[in-house]
């Protein structure tokens, strides 16, 4: 298994860690380094050379991704830099699903998607290296 749940929170706990360093742009064998242990963690894990190679990349790209979202350049009316596109009751007609869930979209920040995402892709690894009966 990838990892159990002390394990699954100090990895989380690193990603988040990792995310605030990635602010700054990557130099030299330190972002190897860190590519070196991630891939060195799926490996030991029983992740295949390629499975290992498409999750380092999805993990990069997760954080990558957050943080280029969390720093994006504004406009100036814009006040809450995590804010979603807010969703008028106008454009919601006929999509009943979408309704549902809009009120929820302006309560969720950066760091609560990038959390959510960190837990599904780890949880997901784990899940995908359970034991088959």
């Amino acid at each position: 298994m990838l990892c159990g749940p002390p394990a699954c929170a100090e990895r989380r706990a690193s990603w988040t860690t990792h995310r605030s360093a990635a602010r700054r742009p990557p130099r030299g064998p330190h972002r190897l380094a860190h590519v070196d242990t991630t891939v060195r963690i799926l490996l030991d894990a029983g992740f295949t050379e390629r499975e290992a190679a498409g999750v380092s990349r999805l993990l990069a790209a997760h954080v990558l991704s957050s943080v280029e979202e969390h720093t994006a350049v504004r406009p100036a009316d814009d006040t809450a830099p995590d804010a979603a596109p807010p969703f008028h009751d106008e454009h919601l007609a006929g999509h009943e699903h979408l309704r549902r869930v809009a009120p929820y979209y302006a309560g969720l920040g950066g760091d609560d998607i990038f959390e959510l995402g960190i837990e599904v892709i780890l949880d997901g690894l784990a899940h995908r290296h359970l034991p088959r009966s």
